[in-house]
């Protein structure tokens, strides 16, 4: 797979800023990064906002990441028991935005 035909950049230097902050708000909040999380390089766009799509665990429902859009590549999981459990998670966000595998 090619990243520069599978991974855009962030549109903005402020929106750049805004994911990469993400980043540090889920490590002060205790999510674990599984992957991803830093700036891409990518042959032939030197100098632009790639980000490497961040995935992280150990993530609970109230945590930032979790709540807020980072209109950015970043994702979170978030374990669940019982289908109450998954559904009050889905639902816990005052966001209308939702990723799933």
């Amino acid at each position: 797979m090619c990243p520069a035909k599978h991974l855009g950049p962030t549109i903005t230097p402020q929106q750049f800023g805004r994911v990469r902050a993400f980043f540090d708000v889920a490590k002060l909040d205790g999510a674990k990064l599984i992957t991803g999380g830093a700036a891409a390089t990518i042959t032939g766009q030197d100098g632009g906002f790639d980000i490497a799509p961040a995935v992280y665990a150990d993530v609970i429902n109230d945590m930032r990441v979790a709540l807020e859009e980072a209109f950015g590549p970043v994702g979170v999981l978030i374990p669940f028991d019982t289908d109450h459990n998954a559904s009050r998670i889905a639902n816990g966000s005052d966001h209308g935005l939702i990723g799933a595998l």
